[in-house]
C-alpha cells in the first residue's frame, strides 16, 4: 500500500517573550498527526527581538528561514504586555498613553519579524488568561482590563493591515473555545515560565496549521462524503428511509448536525460530492424526501453512488471539476475503505473518522484541513462554479463542433493591470494557486510592486461567460530578459536567456476555468503585448511541481516551440515573434482595462511603525512608576538548584522522522540546533495517548517515554532512562494531569527523579484524597 503524502510546511519561527518551547512541541506533534512536515525555530528564551535585530550571517534563525518555504508566528498574551492594567486597571488614568508604552516592544517585533523574516506572519491578538481583578464589573468599565484589551487589539490590527502577508489570528475565539480554566498555564507558568497549558497549545497549534495549509493553498476544496452511517446513523439498504436515524433523538441530531456543517462549507465554497456504495435511486430518493435531511440532491456538486471502488469514483469526479486530488478530503465511517482510498490515492486527505456520532460536527470545523483565514466573494462562488461546470461538461456533447459550443459560451477574457482594486485577489491567487501555474513563484505584494517599478508587467486575469459572472481568475506576470537574473540560480535560465526577449516569469489559472481554452486564449495574448513593447521573442518557462501537471503543456498547446528540455525539473518555450503573434481564438471578446490612474497607497504609504516615534524616549513610561510583581517576587527557579539541569542533551542523536532535508544549521554553533527539541524527547514526536484515568501508571510511564517492555522501571530514574530531561520532565507532569486526571503539587513535582519516587508520590496523593 502506498504512504500517505507529507505536505511540507517548512520552517515556521515561533517568536515571543515567554517560554514557547511547548507551544512549538504542539505545532510539531499536530503536524505529525496530520501527515504534514514542519520544522520550527525557537529562538533561546528572551531572545526573539535580539535575534531579528542581527545580521542574517550572525543569525541561526534568519538562515534557518531562508531555507524552502517559511512562516512565522508571534504569540503574546495580554499578561505578557499589558500586565499593569491587567493587575491595577483603575490605576491606568490616561489609557492611550500607557498603550502607547505598553505596546511597543510587541510592535517593534512585528516590525522587525515583517522586515528580516520571509513568508506569512501571523500574530495572534492579546487575550487574558487570568479571570479580571474587577470580576464581572469589569464588563462595564471604560478603563477596565477588557476594554483596554480591546483597544490594544484594533491598534495590533490597524499595524498589520499595513503590512503585506501578515494576518492577526483571533486568539480571544480560540480561548472561548478551550475555555478560560482548562487554557491556564497554572503552576506550569511557574514552573517552566509557559504561557498557557497543553490543552490550548494544542488547540491553537491545530489552527496555526490550518492558517499556514489556507496560505499555502493545501486546504481541502472538496469533499467527498459517504452515506450508511456517515451522514446519517444506519444502513439504507437494510434500514429503509424510514429505519435510518437522521434528525429527532440522539444519534440521529448528531447526524443533522453534521450534515448542517456540511451544508455550512458548502455556503463558502467547498465542493459538496458523494461517493457511496448504494442504491443510487433509494439514495437521492432518502436525501430528496426524508423530512428531517439537513443536506438535499443538489447541495452535492455531483456523485457516485454504485458498487465501483471509491478511489475510482473520486478520480472520475476530480477529473469532472478540474480539481488535484490534494485538495479533496475523502470522509467514510468505515476504515477498510479510507485505506483503500489512501492507498489508490495517497494524496487525498483521509483523516480518521470520530468514535461518536456527538463528536462529529466539531470534527469537521476543526480540521486544520478545512481552515479559512480570509474569505473572498471568489470563495463563496466556487461551488455553484464546480455545478457548472459538471452541467457545461453534459451540454457539450450536445455539440458537433467544439469551437461552436465555445462560441456558445459567449467567452469574454479581461486583462487588468495589478493595482489596489485586484490586489487582494492576486496575492490570493498567488498563494493558493498549485494546479495551473507554471513556474509556482510565490510573488506577495512587495515582490509585485519591485517588478512593476523595475519595468515588468503584473496582469489579473478576469473572465465571464454565459453561465459564470465575472471573477478574476488568474494573473499573469512578463518580465525583460535582463530582469530574469533575479533566478540566477535556476540553471534553466541559465541556457535560455536571450537578449530583447520578454519572459512568462509567472502564469496562474484557477482550476475551475480550465477547459475553455482560456490559458491558450492569454498566451496568445501575451504575444501580441511582448510585440507591442519591442521584444523579437516572448519566453515561457514550466518548473515541474508534483502538483501543477495541468499546467505542463500550455506553452506546447497555444503553438510555442521547445526550446530547451530540462527533463524532470520543466522545460523553457519560445516564441519567434519574428514571425508575428500568436491570433486569441475568435470566440474570445478580449477587454483590456487601462491601469488605476490613482498610485498604489500600500506600496507607497510607509509603515507607521517605522515612521512613527517612540514615545518613550518623549514621554514618561507608566510600567516605570510601579513595581512589577513579577520583578520583586522571587524566582522559586532561581533559587531553588535544579537536579535536571544538567543531563546531557539526548537530541543530538535522535533524528526528525518528518525532517526530508539536512538542517544547513545543525553545524557552526547553531544554537538552534543544539537546543532541545521537545518533539525528539521523552515520547513527544507525538503526544501520549488519551488513556483515561484507569490506565496503569506503568503503562503511562512506558507509553510516554518509549520504552520496551524489557525496560525495569524500578532502575528507571534520570540517568537511566533517554530523554528525561528538564523540559520532558515538566511534559511528563502535565501529560499526568491533562490526561490522567493526577495533579501533583509543584513542591512534590520537583523531588521526583526516579520512576520509584512518581509511584510514591501519586500513592501519597491518593491517600490524602480519600482522607
Amino acid at each position: 500500500m502506498t504512504a500517505p503524502a507529507i505536505r511540507e510546511l517548512g520552517q515556521l519561527a515561533v517568536l515571543g517573550s515567554t517560554n514557547l518551547d511547548f507551544f512549538a512541541a504542539a505545532l510539531g506533534a499536530r503536524a505529525a498527526d496530520h501527515g504534514i512536515a514542519l520544522q520550527t525555530q525557537v529562538p533561546d528564551f528572551g531572545t526573539a527581538r535580539m535575534e531579528l535585530l542581527r545580521p542574517a550571517d550572525q543569525s541561526p534563525l534568519k538562515q534557518a528561514m531562508a531555507q524552502g518555504p517559511a512562516a512565522t508566528v508571534i504569540v503574546e498574551r495580554a499578561e505578557d504586555c499589558l500586565a499593569e492594567a491587567l493587575l491595577h486597571p483603575l490605576s491606568i488614568t490616561e489609557p492611550e498613553a500607557y498603550l502607547d508604552a505598553a505596546l511597543e516592544p510587541l510592535m517593534q517585533m512585528i516590525a522587525s519579524a515583517r522586515e528580516a523574516l520571509p513568508g506569512p506572519l501571523l500574530v495572534f491578538s492579546l487575550v487574558a488568561f487570568h479571570p479580571p481583578v474587577l470580576g464581572l464589573a469589569d464588563a462595564g468599565q471604560d478603563h477596565g482590563a477588557g476594554a483596554l484589551i480591546a483597544k490594544a487589539n484594533a491598534r495590533l490590527a490597524a499595524a498589520v493591515a499595513e503590512m503585506a502577508d501578515t494576518y492577526l489570528l483571533d486568539a480571544a475565539a480560540m480561548l472561548a473555545e478551550v475555555g478560560r480554566a482548562q487554557a491556564d498555564p497554572g503552576e506550569f507558568w511557574h514552573m517552566a515560565r509557559a504561557p498557557f497549558s497543553e490543552t490550548f497549545a494544542r488547540h491553537a497549534a491545530n489552527k496555526v496549521l490550518g492558517a499556514l495549509l489556507n496560505l499555502r493553498g493545501m486546504t481541502a476544496r472538496m469533499l467527498v462524503i459517504d452515506m450508511d452511517n456517515t451522514l446519517w446513523g444506519g444502513v439504507l439498504g437494510e434500514d429503509g428511509i424510514e429505519g435510518i436515524q437522521i434528525g429527532g433523538a440522539y444519534p440521529g441530531s448528531a447526524y443533522r448536525s453534521f450534515q448542517q456543517a456540511l451544508r455550512a462549507l458548502a455556503d463558502r465554497g467547498i465542493a459538496l460530492t458523494l461517493a457511496s456504495k448504494n442504491d443510487q435511486d433509494l439514495a437521492l430518493q432518502a436525501l430528496a424526501d426524508h423530512p428531517e435531511m439537513a443536506l438535499r440532491p443538489d447541495d452535492f456538486v455531483t456523485h457516485r453512488i454504485n458498487w465501483t471502488e471509491k478511489a475510482i469514483n473520486i478520480s472520475e469526479m476530480l477529473d469532472e471539476i478540474a480539481l488535484g486530488p490534494a485538495s479533496c478530503m475523502f470522509i467514510d465511517d468505515n476504515p477498510v475503505e479510507r485505506g483503500k482510498v489512501q492507498g489508490a490515492l495517497p494524496e487525498v486527505i483521509v483523516p480518521d473518522f470520530p468514535d461518536s456520532p456527538a463528536q462529529l460536527a466539531n470534527w469537521l470545523l476543526t480540521n486544520p484541513f478545512l481552515e479559512c483565514l480570509q474569505l473572498t466573494s471568489s470563495d463563496i462562488k466556487r461551488s455553484a462554479q464546480y455545478k457548472t461546470r459538471v452541467a457545461e461538461k453534459t451540454a457539450r456533447a450536445a455539440f458537433d463542433n467544439l469551437d461552436d459550443f465555445y462560441r456558445h459560451l459567449e467567452m469574454k477574457l479581461t486583462i487588468e493591470p495589478f493595482g489596489k482594486t485586484n490586489r487582494q485577489r492576486v496575492l490570493q491567487l498567488f498563494q493558493k494557486t498549485n494546479q495551473f501555474n507554471v513556474t509556482t513563484r510565490r510573488h506577495d505584494a512587495t515582490a509585485l510592486d519591485a517588478i512593476i517599478a523595475e519595468g515588468g508587467h503584473v496582469f489579473a486575469i478576469g473572465a465571464e461567460d454565459r453561465n459564470l459572472p465575472y471573477e478574476l481568475m488568474g494573473v499573469l506576470v512578463l518580465r525583460d530578459d535582463a530582469a530574469m537574473a533575479a533566478y540566477a540560480d535556476d540553471p534553466m535560465l541559465g541556457v535560455g536567456r536571450r537578449d530583447g526577449a520578454m519572459w512568462v516569469d509567472s502564469f496562474l489559472l484557477s482550476c475551475r476555468i480550465l477547459g475553455r481554452t482560456l490559458e491558450n486564449a492569454v498566451l496568445a495574448w501575451a504575444t501580441g503585448f511582448a510585440k507591442s513593447k519591442g521584444a523579437h521573442a516572448l519566453l515561457g518557462q514550466v518548473i515541474n511541481t508534483k502538483r501543477n501537471t495541468p499546467a505542463r503543456g500550455v506553452f506546447e498547446g497555444t503553438g510555442f516551440a521547445r526550446s530547451h528540455d530540462a527533463g524532470e525539473d520543466g522545460a523553457l518555450w519560445l516564441w519567434d515573434l519574428a514571425g508575428g503573434a500568436a491570433d486569441v481564438p475568435d470566440y474570445f471578446d478580449v477587454i483590456e482595462k487601462p491601469a488605476e490612474a490613482a498610485p498604489n497607497t500600500l506600496a507607497t504609504k510607509p509603515n507607521p511603525l517605522a515612521t512613527k516615534p517612540n514615545p518613550l524616549a518623549t514621554k514618561p513610561n507608566p510600567l516605570a512608576t510601579k513595581p512589577n510583581p513579577l520583578a520583586t517576587k522571587p524566582n522559586p527557579l532561581a533559587t531553588k538548584p535544579n537536579p535536571l539541569a544538567t543531563k546531557p542533551n539526548p537530541l543530538a542523536t535522535k533524528p526528525n522522522p518528518l525532517a526530508t532535508k539536512p538542517n544547513p544549521l545543525a553545524t557552526g554553533g547553531n544554537p538552534l540546533a543544539t537546543k532541545p527539541n521537545p518533539l525528539a524527547t521523552g515520547g513527544l514526536a507525538a503526544p501520549a495517548p488519551k488513556t483515561g484515568s484507569g490506565v496503569p501508571l506503568p503503562t503511562f510511564f512506558r507509553t510516554f517515554f518509549k520504552l520496551d517492555d524489557a525496560f525495569d522501571l524500578q532502575t528507571a530514574d534520570m540517568d537511566t532512562v533517554p530523554g528525561w530531561d528538564s523540559m520532558a520532565h515538566v511534559r511528563m507532569i502535565m501529560e499526568l494531569e491533562i490526561n490522567l486526571g493526577r495533579k501533583l503539587p509543584l513542591e512534590v513535582a520537583f523531588t521526583v527523579s526516579s520512576f520509584q519516587d512518581l509511584e510514591r508520590a501519586l500513592a501519597s496523593l491518593d491517600q490524602e484524597k480519600a482522607l
